[in-house]
């Protein structure tokens, strides 16, 4: 278990990033989970362009798939080089 994750588990917290309103857990670089998004906005193998309040969260990398998706949550899998916010949309 990585410090990270042993230090939230002590604590009780969840390893996690808020970002514009919407929680981004990165795994790794095999996926990443989205929660508290606004909607998917573009999606192929190489990206994935989620809204979130005041913009846009994108995924970058190869083999991109989303893996489930609903109003709440969106998981990704795939190799994952970037994941970034840019404001506005």
């Amino acid at each position: 278990m990585a410090f990270i994750d042993e230090l939230a588990d002590k604590l009780g917290l969840t390893v996690g990033e808020s970002v514009g309103g919407c929680k981004v857990t990165v795994y790794g670089r095999s996926g990443v989970i989205a929660e508290g998004h606004r909607g998917l906005y573009y999606y192929d193998d190489k990206a994935v362009k989620v809204r979130i309040k005041n913009g846009v969260l994108i995924i970058e990398g190869e083999g991109l798939n989303i893996r489930s998706a609903n109003g709440q949550e969106l998981a990704v899998i795939g190799h994952v080089s970037c994941v970034r916010m840019e404001e506005g949309l």
